[in-house]
């Protein structure tokens, strides 16, 4: 059994410790990481609620192309089951995976396979993306205008208590 000095693992710690410090230090020279950092942190409950609702869409619309593309080639290949269907809509459909061979597949069997998997387009990988693009953006916003007005206060706060000094008066009021 190998053991290992007391004195060596809180030097390792210790050297962990300091890391981290230097990287908040860094995080302070740079303002638009530590903006990015507060709008994921601001922005999260209103990604999960859009990737809740994009896999909503998904389940609708791959319960109806298993029920409508039976016995087609697109039914086959790629909506046989409702996990399959959700499988392929979520990877070929919303990431762009093979999407040209999935549509060219639903656009030769039947004029409803056909327009469902148009209005799936628009609706899914179109219209929830977009939205969760415009969330993000406008949560980044946000946050960069607070952290803006907090560093303006912060300024000002320093200024006074500058000003307060050089007139020779006490920080007790």
């Amino acid at each position: 059994l190998f053991l290992i000095n007391t004195s060596v693992l809180r030097m390792l710690r210790l050297l962990r410790l300091t890391r981290v410090a230097r990287i908040a230090r860094l995080l302070r020279f740079l303002p638009e990481v530590m903006i990015l950092v507060r709008a994921i942190g601001a922005a999260t409950r209103s990604v999960i609620l859009t990737v809740l609702l994009g896999l909503m869409i998904v389940y609708v619309f791959a319960i109806a192309f298993t029920q409508v593309a039976v016995d087609t080639p697109a039914g086959n290949t790629y909506f046989s089951s409702l996990p399959q269907a959700m499988f392929s809509l979520i990877f070929n459909g919303c990431f762009n995976n093979n999407l040209v061979e999935m549509a060219r597949l639903s656009f030769q069997d039947d004029l409803v396979v056909s327009f469902l998997f148009a209005g799936f387009l628009l609706i899914a990988p179109l219209t929830v993306m977009n939205l969760l693009l415009g969330v993000l953006v406008e949560v980044v916003r946000v946050v960069a205008t607070a952290e803006q007005e907090g560093r303006v206060v912060r300024n000002l706060k320093e200024e006074l208590h500058y000003a307060k000094e050089a007139m020779g008066e006490d920080d007790s009021t």
